[in-house]
């Protein structure tokens, strides 16, 4: 179970000096009060595992409660929205990620590593070790000791972005991520908006209807949709993810920019109940819960509370669709945080009745240790 690795995390951690955790870039002990503000700003979703040694972010595990813990996505609180930053926590990126990188900018840094490997690998391979990984740190072994690897002293941005996206792709070669940059490649193109997918998007769900939705509002004439009723359900999809995050285009790494989740949302929902917008909305679509989620929150504007989550998060799960019951909960959670932080320790034992229904044990069990720092401290 992930909570019980992620509490020998800490056990590893507590016999680590500083400049050690610096190595591995994640703090422990964690500020407990930081990680009460998390729950109670609607972020209950997250299991919060480490601080970042040189910043006040921490690191944190998105609970996605119908894959194992150790399929989570890791993400980081460096931004006002949460944004992903490796597919899941048992990979050797997410320990050495920035030192990695630092491979493909730096011949310096990449002499540094060889001078201090055995420092390094000491620091890194325990906790490699607890998350899964088998091999002696290969991958990186392999390019810091090969000089053949190393960057130029004159490394251009664009070359380091290339590299940096041809590792990302080898950990993550799955259809999903492979779509995910192919929209970051034309999105730049004033005109570029294909039909939504047809396939599950996986954990990058937020990422690509934020951008659907979000391009949609501010990018496109109507003229440009065959049928308008087509736009109407591509900014429908603007309530359809976990609001709070991975929204536009940020978690790329891929030197994109990224957009808070209140404008990834309202933008849309503004253009779809403008009277200018000449947008049709199907009789068929107004009986929806995201046309009902898209309306109330027109209604309300910025004083929205996430009720209209909690209630069609309960029609969902009626419905027999618990995945859609979830994000309508996280994101309940999410805008409650804003207008109702008092509403916050019910929603949360929503998602915890819920994961109970649906056999979701091992995120029952992070969620409730989550409802205990919320009242506890």
């Amino acid at each position: 179970m992930i909570l019980q690795k992620i509490k020998e995390l800490h056990r590893i951690l507590d016999n680590y000096t500083e400049v050690e955790q610096n190595r591995l870039g994640i703090k422990h002990p964690m500020d407990m009060q930081k990680v009460k503000r998390i729950i109670r700003g609607g972020k209950w979703s997250v299991l919060t595992y480490a601080a970042h040694p040189k910043s006040i972010g921490t690191d944190d595990l998105r609970i996605l409660p119908w894959l194992p813990g150790s399929e989570w996505p890791a993400v980081t609180t460096d931004n006002a929205d949460m944004q992903s930053v490796s597919r899941h926590l048992n990979i050797l990126a997410r320990f050495t990620e920035p030192d990695f990188y630092l491979c493909y900018e730096s011949r310096d840094y990449c002499e540094k590593l060889v001078t201090k490997w055995d420092l390094f690998y000491e620091a890194i391979i325990p906790v490699y070790r607890l998350f899964g990984g088998t091999d002696d740190l290969a991958e990186l072994k392999e390019y810091v000791f090969d000089k053949k690897n190393w960057p130029s002293k004159k490394i251009s941005s664009e070359e380091i972005k290339k590299k940096k996206r041809q590792h990302k792709l080898k950990l993550d070669p799955g259809r999903e991520n492979q779509y995910l940059y192919k929209l970051v490649d034309e999105w730049g193109k004033y005109d570029y908006l294909p039909s939504l997918p047809d396939f599950d998007l996986g954990i990058y769900e937020n990422r690509i209807l934020s951008m659907f939705s979000y391009k949609a509002s501010v990018m496109l004439r109507i003229e440009h949709f065959e049928k308008p009723e087509e736009a109407a359900n591509i900014l429908l999809q603007a309530v359809n993810y976990a609001h709070g995050f991975d929204t536009e285009t940020n978690s790329v790494s891929d030197g994109t920019g990224g957009i808070a989740t209140s404008m990834t949302v309202f933008d849309p929902i503004k253009k779809l109940f403008s009277p200018y917008s000449k947008i049709t909305i199907p009789a068929e679509l107004k009986t929806t819960p995201e046309y009902y989620i898209a309306k109330k929150m027109h209604e309300a504007q910025k004083g929205y509370n996430g009720t209209a989550h909690i209630e069609m998060a309960a029609v969902m799960d009626e419905a027999g669709n618990p995945k859609r019951a979830w994000t309508y909960l996280v994101s309940a959670g999410y805008w409650a945080a804003r207008s109702l932080p008092e509403a916050q320790p019910v929603i949360l034992q929503a998602a915890i009745d819920l994961c109970g229904r649906n056999g979701w044990l091992e995120a029952k069990e992070v969620l409730e240790y989550n409802m205990g720092v919320l009242k506890s401290i």
